[in-house]
């Protein structure tokens, strides 16, 4: 298994390719994979485009704060600060993408 693989896995072990699902063994697999990431470079680029000033600081630090918290597990907390974006970037593709992959809609 490469590194790249790795990193979505964590609390276990791998032997040969093969899972090591022991009762020792907290398996979880990071919903960040490449898929959310990409979804969330898309969301920002929206952002970027679409908002200025305060608002468009505002709406990065709480896309930031999303992505802190599915990467930590936390969909509640990320669903409320999703519902928090603007309507403008909550329904616009990227935002709609984004509420879609993580069934917030």
């Amino acid at each position: 298994m490469n590194d790249k693989n790795q990193q979505f896995i964590s609390g276990n072990q791998v032997y040969n390719g093969i899972l090591n699902v022991g009762d020792n063994n907290n398996n979880k697999i990071s919903p960040v994979a490449p898929e959310s990431e990409r979804l969330f470079a898309a969301l920002v680029a929206e952002i970027e485009a679409k908002l200025s000033g305060l608002e468009k600081q505002n709406a990065l630090d709480d896309v930031k704060a999303i992505q802190e918290a599915v990467k930590n597990g936390n969909f509640d907390r990320a669903k409320k600060l999703y519902g928090v974006l603007s309507d403008l970037i909550r329904t616009s593709a990227a935002g709609l993408a984004i509420g879609s992959h993580f069934g917030w809609i």
